[in-house]
């Protein structure tokens, strides 16, 4: 088996200032990379012995991704681990690590900063070239006013991360996790919304909704007051007046041990 080689990142470097509950872009060198690979990001921290996972199965070819710190992920400092892979597979074709990665919570509330971080979180590689004038100020209620009437699209969302087990506790985080469609992945603004649906595709609950669909994955609470039957999650991508939708696997749901929720 040959090593893994090794491949140039162009952001972040070391010693790098990252804020906790913030979407940072991560880029590569994509001339380095095989085609049909895909990465993995995570922070390490050495002290601990803790690995955790940012991004899941991102397509190199996009040269960069935004990755969610979230907010339960302690202050200190990390490296930050690239792991390229042959496809969707666990077959490891390169690594690169970004020693001094340093993670602080933000308790700015300087409006400029704040401003580039909505910046951030909203910027991607694109080929297209924005307009000098006359530039449209992407708001929440733009997106919902030009996706209302999306279009239906029959290819499904592959889903990387999924609730494994056939019964699911109520209250209990699961993890849910996508990957963005070829056919969005250059779209300047793409939103998921995650919904718990009964068998025959009816909403039960709102899980999360107009959420940035390049973070790749949420944690979701199933609710407390739902009845006790079968399930799945539905996730829906939305972007460019085109509609993408996909399924977790039908589980059953069930109170916690020791619960008085139905007392």
């Amino acid at each position: 088996m040959p090593q893994p080689f090794r491949f140039e990142v162009n952001a972040p470097q070391m010693d790098t200032l990252w804020l906790v509950d913030s979407l940072p872009e991560v880029s590569w060198n994509t001339l380095q990379m095989p085609k049909g690979s895909t990465m993995d990001v995570a922070l390490l921290h050495h002290e601990k012995k803790q690995s955790i996972l940012l991004r899941r199965y991102v397509p190199t070819r996009l040269g960069s991704t935004l990755v969610n710190v979230r907010p339960d992920v302690v202050p200190g400092t990390y490296s930050l681990l690239l792991t390229v892979f042959k496809g969707r597979t666990s077959t490891v074709l390169g690594r690169s690590l970004v020693q001094s990665i340093i993670l602080v919570e933000n308790e700015s509330t300087d409006p400029e900063k704040e401003e580039a971080f909505r910046r951030v979180a909203e910027s991607e590689t694109t080929t297209e070239q924005p307009s000098i004038t006359h530039k449209v100020q992407f708001t929440e209620f733009s997106f919902k006013k030009q996706n209302q009437n999306a279009v239906e699209e029959p290819e499904l969302v592959q889903l990387t991360h999924q609730p494994t087990k056939g019964n699911l506790v109520l209250r209990a985080p699961y993890t849910v996790g996508w990957t963005v469609p070829m056919a969005l992945e250059k779209a300047r603004h793409v939103r998921v919304n995650l919904m718990l649906v009964s068998m025959t595709n009816d909403v039960i609950r709102v899980l999360a909704t107009n959420i940035d669909a390049k973070i790749g994955f949420l944690y979701v609470f199933l609710p407390e007051d739902v009845p006790l039957t079968s399930y799945r999650i539905k996730v829906e991508i939305v972007g460019k007046g085109r509609r993408f939708s996909g399924y977790t696997n039908k589980f059953y749901t069930s109170l916690p041990a020791f619960s008085t929720l139905r007392a």
